[in-house]
């Protein structure tokens, strides 16, 4: 069995204490799939979802709570994997367990955090297919950087997911263009990020 990475607790904790509108889970499982019956219904009154029936388990999903007269439900945005260092077998099982689950969570942002790299290595371009970002977060891990990494990874990710929630909600005909951007470069760069001394 593989050693679970520290970061994720760590991560969860920052999430969770930063007075964001998000609620950090460990070890969520999310759905792959939610079968149909030939009434076009679900085959199965919905459930929570559990690893081992028709859901993964993630390392961290980062979402929101909600109440309804059903009763309290989490929504994931966030989906994250933490590997202290990356191999071809992880991408590629990340990848296609990505894919998976936005066929269910269209609007999820699935991502991974490498702690033991400065930087991404080749091997996740040439197999990634559905995983949405990576970041190499060995530069952001000390205590005045770590808030600001969390903070804005979560923001930014979650800002898209409600991008991609608003364009597929009620007015889809009202978009007139989409494109998809790829972005490479420092993490700070591309993310404002606030450091405390």
């Amino acid at each position: 069995m593989a050693v679970e990475s520290p970061l994720v607790k760590r991560f969860a904790s920052a999430v969770n204490s930063l007075r964001l509108s998000y609620v950090a889970r460990i070890h969520e499982a999310l759905y792959y799939e939610m079968p149909l019956n030939r009434r076009i219904e679900a085959a199965e009154k919905p459930r929570l979802p559990n690893r081992g029936s028709g859901a993964f388990q993630v390392d961290l999903a980062i979402g929101v709570e909600r109440e309804d007269p059903g009763g309290a439900f989490f929504t994931p945005l966030l989906a994250i994997e933490f590997k202290t260092q990356l191999t071809t077998h992880d991408v590629i099982t990340y990848s296609a367990k990505a894919i998976r689950t936005k066929q269910v969570y269209p609007w999820l942002r699935y991502g991974l955090i490498i702690e033991g790299g400065e930087m991404i290595p080749g091997r996740f371009f040439t197999h990634n297919q559905g995983l949405d970002f990576a970041v190499a977060a060995k530069g952001y891990l000390s205590e005045g950087k770590f808030a600001g990494f969390v903070r804005a990874l979560v923001v930014g990710e979650a800002a898209l997911s409600d991008e991609l929630e608003r364009a597929r909600g009620k007015n889809r005909s009202s978009t007139e263009c989409y494109r998809s951007r790829k972005e490479f470069g420092r993490f700070g760069a591309l993310f404002r990020v606030q450091t405390t001394r």
